[in-house]
């Protein structure tokens, strides 16, 4: 939650360049190139998230064989740091990848 949370901070304390581009940005959100870029978007975080599943799966098969009880309490487990890590992960990577920067914001790393 933190790490996301300094995501939206960094992007609110953005500020746009000094002179207009001559390229102007995106006016459609259904455009070809938004369209494209959503659907890769949750594509790679589908895959990261499979992926780590699988690997969790392989190196931790005492995992299958507890039932779960929703009532229990919570109890940090392999495969729940796993995921709590890929999805900030994939969180924090959409948000750079989401970043309009040049040539109409500031870089980030400026």
């Amino acid at each position: 939650g933190i790490i996301i949370a300094m995501c939206f901070l960094l992007m609110s304390r953005s500020k746009p360049l000094e002179t207009l581009s001559a390229q102007r940005p995106e006016t459609r959100v259904f455009s070809p190139y938004m369209m494209l870029s959503i659907l890769g978007q949750f594509l790679m975080n589908l895959w990261a998230l499979i992926s780590a599943v699988r690997l969790v799966d392989e190196h931790d098969p005492s995992r299958r064989l507890e039932p779960v009880d929703l009532e229990a309490d919570f109890k940090p487990t392999l495969m729940n740091s796993v995921v709590f890590i890929t999805t900030t992960f994939s969180g924090v990577v959409t948000f750079g990848n989401n970043y309009q920067g040049a040539p109409w914001m500031t870089s980030l790393t400026a």
